[in-house]
């Protein structure tokens, strides 16, 4: 009984690590792509913000560009420093008037890779993926700009792909750290599952062993009313024990009836040998009555 109690313990939390394990698998995977919906929402803030700051400041001062200059003024252009993600402000030709301190740290090619939407007539405005020669994915929001001045055209904002990817390496750690306890704690239940699932037939085998003789095959086992895998096995060790008590039974009959059969002609066999011993007779009448006892013996036979 305690080593199937083990078996199903030790199988309960092996399928419990696994279910854990493919869920772990699934939510990592899960986590591992992208969640761009969150970074286009994040750009989009930015880029609102960053317009939202030239068409006022055009509202206010008139001009964004200083005559002559391929540049935007340095008080506007110093309102744009705080941006920490790529930014890019072009003129309505698409040459670049602003480009933030992320996207001036790009290789050459990389940034006209990233101002490439702009330059574009007319500039094709939603969100793109934008592939630097090291391999690394850009988000990209380019937008037409026309509120904000003659001068400009177009402004986009972008940041890292990566960054949509939360870090996996956290929640395996995670699920690292909690396995020990998570395989202790199923090993328990599924030590005290198994025990409180064998109950009844630790009861039955109870049962059984009170009846070790043909005189308590009378008894019938109790048949539990939950469970109906043990209760099949009791009305089953039921029919058994019924079967085993209709052939003690018959076999009690059976030597019951051989030994009246038997008492019988006995008697007249052992009458005879006694009389044979105390009494001399001639040996036609000896010869006689060893002839009646080879009668009953053949009887018997």
């Amino acid at each position: 009984m305690g080593t199937i109690r083990w078996r199903l313990a030790i199988w309960y939390a092996v399928a419990l690590m696994l279910s854990l394990a493919g869920f772990g698998v699934a939510v990592a995977s899960a986590l591992r792509k992208p969640n761009v919906a969150a970074l286009d929402a994040q750009l989009g803030n930015e880029r609102a913000l960053a317009i939202n700051y030239l068409v006022e400041s055009y509202r206010v001062l008139g001009s964004l560009v200083p005559p002559g200059a391929q540049a935007l003024a340095p008080s506007i252009a110093a309102g744009l420093q705080g941006f920490r993600d790529y930014l890019v402000v072009t003129d309505s030709a698409g040459r670049e008037l602003y480009v933030s301190d992320a996207a001036t740290a790009l290789r050459f090619s990389d940034l006209q890779r990233l101002s490439a939407p702009l330059a574009a007539r007319p500039v094709a405005s939603g969100p793109r993926v934008i592939r630097l020669d090291d391999g690394r994915e850009l988000r990209a929001i380019p937008t037409p700009l026309s509120a904000a001045g003659p001068e400009i055209g177009g402004i986009l904002v972008a940041a890292p792909l990566e960054r949509a990817a939360p870090d996996v390496n956290v929640f395996l750690r995670a699920m690292l750290v909690t396995a020990p306890f998570v395989l202790l704690a199923s090993v328990l239940v599924g030590w005290e599952l198994a025990r409180r699932a064998l109950v009844p037939v630790e009861r039955i085998i109870d049962e059984l062993e009170a009846i070790t003789d043909g005189r308590s095959l009378h008894r019938r086992l109790a048949v539990p009313t939950a469970g109906e895998e043990v209760a099949r096995l009791a009305q089953t060790l039921n029919g058994m024990l019924a079967r085993l008590e209709q052939s003690f039974a018959s076999l009690r009959r059976f030597t019951a009836d051989a030994s009246h059969e038997l008492k019988t002609p006995l008697t007249v066999v052992a009458g005879f040998i006694e009389t044979l011993q105390d009494v001399e007779f001639e040996p036609r009448q000896r010869a006689r009555y060893l002839a009646l006892m080879h009668d009953q013996a053949r009887n018997m036979q």
